[in-house]
């Protein structure tokens, strides 16, 4: 088990099928799973309750990703970040963060 094992993730993703498929994975791995479709409701899964990693996608129809992230360190959100998204949009945000 790692040290985030137990605590509370929050995906943030539209696409209902990318957020299922990654929840199922970290579930499995003993992760609590929060799963967000907007930006919006992904701030406010964060701040409803400590998060231990938030997972979110670079393209979402009312923020960006990188948005996001830079709404989410101003905060004070200091856990990992990480974006999980197709690899050609991925690869042009990510001179931004």
């Amino acid at each position: 088990m790692t040290e985030l094992s137990g605590r509370r993730i929050v995906i943030v993703d539209p696409k209902p099928f990318s957020d299922r498929r990654l929840a199922f994975i970290l579930e499995e791995g003993g992760y609590q799973v929060v799963r967000a479709g907007t930006a919006a409701a992904g701030l406010a899964a964060v701040a409803e309750q400590d998060t231990a990693a938030v997972l979110l996608e670079a393209a979402m129809p009312d923020l960006e990703g990188v948005q996001l992230c830079q709404d989410l360190r101003a905060r004070r959100f200091t856990g990992p970040v990480i974006f999980v998204s197709q690899p050609h949009v991925a690869y042009v945000h990510a001179s931004k963060i």
